[in-house]
């Protein structure tokens, strides 16, 4: 069980959102505006995320709570770093990154170069490279040798600064069969790796530091 169960964390200026890890597979998050006041919501336009000390990313399933700007968010949640909050409003999609303050850092092991070296599943996996001013590099692997990089539209990379905020940043090709480069640029702590599979994708989320 987490050390610290009940948090919260600005979505915005005007509003937060509290999250009661209750149990293994539940959250109970409230959502209030700059005066205290609940947040009522659409669950249609919310979604929320655990990304756990195995390197994945879980989308809860949602539910509502016990009264106006309460929801349920149920799954598995029970090794959980960090909770992901992304609410389309009419002004927009708000998004943030949430991390717990019992979490333990959560690094990948080396690659074949020196990179960081994510199993991506299905025996796939990918090896980034970070490098200061220049693209950042993914190399790609199959059963543990390298292999063909993927389409370079089907590879994102996403940054997480130290407050939460979400970049993303498009993988493109860089000349080679089996490596794809990204411009990420900023100083992310922690960087989420999405490999789309037709109707679905392949996450993987670690820190850098």
């Amino acid at each position: 069980m987490p050390t610290r169960q009940t948090e919260h964390f600005a979505l915005t200026d005007d509003c937060v959102v509290e999250i009661d890890r209750r149990d293994n597979d539940t959250w109970k998050l409230a959502f209030t505006d700059g005066s205290g006041a609940p947040v009522p919501l659409d669950l249609s336009s919310l979604i929320v995320e655990a990304s756990s000390t195995d390197q994945k990313v879980r989308g809860l399933k949602l539910s509502p709570g016990d009264g106006p700007g309460h929801v349920l968010a149920i799954g598995w949640v029970e090794c959980a770093t960090h909770a992901r909050v992304t609410l389309t409003t009419q002004g927009g999609r708000l998004e943030r990154q949430f991390r717990f303050s019992d979490a333990a850092l959560v690094r990948p092991e080396a690659g074949p170069t020196g990179g960081l070296y994510a199993d991506m599943g299905h025996g796939s996996a990918i090896e980034l490279v970070t490098r200061d001013g220049a693209d950042w590099l993914l190399k790609f692997y199959l059963d543990g040798k390298e292999n063909a990089a993927p389409p370079a539209e089907l590879i994102t990379v996403q940054a997480i600064d130290e407050d939460g905020l979400i970049t993303a940043f498009p993988a493109k090709g860089i000349g080679g069969t089996t490596v794809l480069g990204a411009a990420v640029s900023g100083s992310p702590a922690r960087v989420r790796l999405i490999w789309s599979h037709g109707d679905h994708g392949h996450n993987r989320e670690f820190d850098l530091s």
